[in-house]
């Protein structure tokens, strides 16, 4: 959920924007409602997706793939 970064988010054969590099599933909305982290994932996850940048909360934005 923290290593979400731009480099994760590319666009498949019908060009449409797909995070590769990642699990993923549903988030329950109970769990953003009660847990801060996983609602800025969400938050951040979406704003890349449509192609803002993330408020800068990603814990690993700096950090190279190949460290982690």
């Amino acid at each position: 959920m923290s290593d979400l970064h731009k480099g994760d988010i590319m666009r498949n054969a019908e060009d449409r924007p797909t995070i590769i590099d990642a699990l993923t599933g549903a988030v329950p909305p109970l769990a953003q409602e009660q847990l801060r982290h996983v609602r800025e994932a969400v938050e951040d996850a979406r704003d890349l997706r449509e192609g803002r940048p993330p408020q800068t909360r990603l814990k690993f934005g700096g950090v190279d793939n190949r460290e982690l």
